[in-house]
């Protein structure tokens, strides 16, 4: 073989030992798309978009097709953006409301919606929770705290 040759098989040879963290995140991603095959369809949402899933199909069955809902966003970040794209797309058609937990502490004031759907990331939204839940004319019918997590569902009292 020609030096040439063996700068190449060296090369090659180097380059796969480099490639084996991406392998095994290859096997890692294949073992996951094998297990999510099996699963229901409510199971790779679930995977998919996290838990705020739970929190947007569960208003899905509250609030009515006819109806409005308000979705209390955390952050204005780009994972609040995300979040806020999620809730559109669950939760269309209906008439659909975003404010942000800041704005909320400062009115105090409510939007007249069929249903608040709350989703916090980070926990720390117990003052606006403790706002809704003093509130005479909301039922809260959802709620749900996953370690850090919080989400709940309100509904208007006829």
């Amino acid at each position: 073989m020609t030096s040439r040759t063996w700068l190449y098989l060296a090369w090659f040879a180097a380059w796969q030992i480099c490639a084996i963290p991406l392998y095994r995140a290859e096997w890692k991603g294949s073992v996951i798309a094998a297990g999510l095959y099996r699963a229901s369809e409510e199971d790779r949402r679930f995977y998919a978009d996290g838990p705020v899933y739970s929190v947007l199909h569960t208003a899905q069955q509250f609030v009515p097709i006819g109806g409005s809902a308000l979705f209390i966003t955390p952050t204005i970040d780009p994972e609040g953006w995300y979040l806020e794209g999620k809730f559109k797309y669950y939760m269309w058609p209906r008439r659909l409301l975003l404010v942000p937990a800041a704005r909320l502490r400062q009115e105090r004031t409510m939007p007249d919606t069929d249903g608040i759907v709350l989703f916090d990331p980070r926990g720390q939204l117990a003052d606006v929770v403790a706002f809704l839940d003093g509130l005479p004319a909301l039922t809260k019918v959802h709620e749900l705290s996953l370690g850090r997590t919080y989400q709940a569902i309100y509904l208007k009292r006829h």
